[in-house]
């Protein structure tokens, strides 16, 4: 057997058992419900993030969860989703003044009001760090789940997928998470860029399987689990339209849904050490999370048939070939560039990147002459700000634009 197929086999085989999928021919029955989010104890654990920072928690019992279920009739009272949380700023603001009023304004876990639930910066209102806008953000636990790790530094916001046990499979936890920060993201000024990547060895091995038997759930409807599914699917879609620039670092597997969502990014760098597949076809499904729209537009319809119907896993260099990705970039050095490249672009045109970002999405459906329109508003959009009197400017005086992001 071929070197490079034995390699591949024994990938699938490490993603499928990370998802809790059997042994072929042993394949169970299973339900579209996942199992109920896994509450890990471990609330105060500590990340080391790429470039160093350490991403610290408070104390889970300090803030207790948030039952949003009355005002999110789609969920069940025992969830504690934290999809949109912007009812309680008031409370949180208070709760936040009070802990500044004890601790000082240039205490370093002073809370930060405007964030909202969520975010604990330093005060950025002394001159230095309103010129750089730096903040390293605390995760409140009990608010944000171990599955999730949040960084915000130099503009960057970091998303880092945290179960390595499972290669990051996705969890009920996990979605709510990321799709709660990734909503504040999207309007947050001190928000540049957002980065999305895996802990371990993975990037995401889609969904968990062994967690789809349903065991102990209240039944649901099909359309219950309709309406569950769509609620996953947005974040595929934020990281698709939201103003802001997105990126995937795709350092191991990105398999089933996690294929979707490093594709749903608007950059994609991969580690030369990062596989990717559908895998859908191995366990009975048809493809989710924006994987059917995503590769019949980046490789065409019949590419795109191959890889679903086949489920091969593709290395690094194939899926730079094929399109899927923008670079591939050595294992050594893959975190350290691909943050240079996200800080590069927190720190540029942030409007102009905003309308070239929703041109070339719209472009992928309209017409000539509606692009032609776009361009007209948006490009003498751009004319109006501030970013651009600064690199014209730094054109004239021959030296490098300071952007502010407006």
């Amino acid at each position: 057997m071929e070197p490079r197929r034995v390699q591949r086999e024994a990938i699938e085989r490490e993603v499928l058992d990370a998802r809790g999928v059997p042994e072929e021919g042993k394949v169970r029955d299973v339900d579209v419900e996942a199992a109920e989010r896994d509450q890990r104890p471990d609330a105060r654990r500590g990340a080391l993030l790429a470039d160093g920072h350490v991403l610290q928690r408070d104390r889970a019992a300090e803030q207790p969860e948030i039952d949003v279920a009355d005002r999110h009739p789609t969920l069940d009272g025992r969830r504690r989703a934290l999809l949109d949380l912007r009812a309680d700023d008031v409370r949180e603001r208070d709760a936040d003044r009070d802990q500044d009023q004890h601790e000082g304004p240039d205490d370093p876990s002073a809370g930060e009001p405007d964030h909202g639930p969520g975010y604990s910066a330093g005060s950025a209102r002394s001159t230095g760090e309103a010129a750089s806008r730096r903040a390293s953000v605390r995760v409140r636990a009990s608010a944000m789940p171990d599955d999730v790790l949040f960084a915000l530094d130099d503009r960057v916001a970091t998303l880092t997928l945290n179960r390595p046990e499972k290669l990051n499979a996705l969890s009920e936890a996990m979605l709510d998470a990321t799709l709660a920060h990734l909503r504040r993201c999207a309007t947050d000024p001190d928000v540049g860029a957002v980065l999305l990547t895996g802990a371990g060895r993975a990037f995401c091995a889609g969904g968990d399987v062994s967690a789809m038997s349903g065991a102990g759930a209240a039944p649901r409807t099909f359309e219950d689990h309709v309406d569950r599914q769509r609620g996953g699917h947005e974040l595929a879609r934020l990281l698709f339209e939201m103003p802001k620039v997105t990126i995937a670092a795709v350092n191991g597997a990105a398999v089933g849904a996690g294929l979707g969502i490093a594709l749903s990014c608007d950059l994609v760098f991969a580690s030369e050490r990062a596989r990717f597949g559908t895998a859908f076809a191995r366990v009975g499904f048809g493809g989710d999370y924006g994987t059917t729209w995503q590769l019949t537009r980046r490789v065409g319809p019949a590419k795109a048939k191959e890889l679903f119907f086949l489920a091969d896993i593709l290395p690094a260099d194939e899926a730079l070939r094929l399109g899927l990705v923008n670079r591939v970039l050595p294992e050594e050095r893959f975190a350290d560039e691909v943050r240079a490249i996200a800080k590069k672009i927190a720190h540029g045109p942030l409007v102009s990147y905003r309308y070239m970002k929703e041109n070339v999405n719209a472009a992928l459906n309209a017409d000539f002459r509606t692009l032609l329109d776009r361009e007209a508003v948006s490009h003498l959009r751009c004319g109006q700000t501030a970013d651009h009197r600064e690199g014209v400017a730094a054109f004239l005086e021959k030296r490098e634009p300071r952007f502010q992001g407006r």
